[in-house]
């Protein structure tokens, strides 16, 4: 059975894997329990997040928006799935 994720799950997770640093997708998506494919088609639909740099190389990130990837992500293991 296809589990079912709310939109605040996904959005926070698609946010998490944007501004993942050198972390992997894969190890964002397990920490999550998410499969890295569906997580996958979920950052392809929403695109990228708007007040993020897009991803390309390495980023380079000003403080405040440093502050708001923690502030937005910091509670994404508490978001009920």
């Amino acid at each position: 059975m296809r589990q079912k994720y709310s939109q605040a799950f996904k959005e926070a997770l698609v946010t998490q894997i944007l501004t993942r640093g050198d972390r992997t997708i894969s190890s964002v998506c397990a920490e999550a329990g998410v499969r890295r494919r569906t997580a996958t088609k979920w950052v392809q639909r929403c695109g990228t997040v708007s007040a993020y740099p897009p991803q390309r190389g390495r980023m380079t990130w000003t403080a405040e928006a440093k502050l708001k990837a923690i502030v937005e992500t910091a509670g994404l293991g508490a978001v009920n799935k």
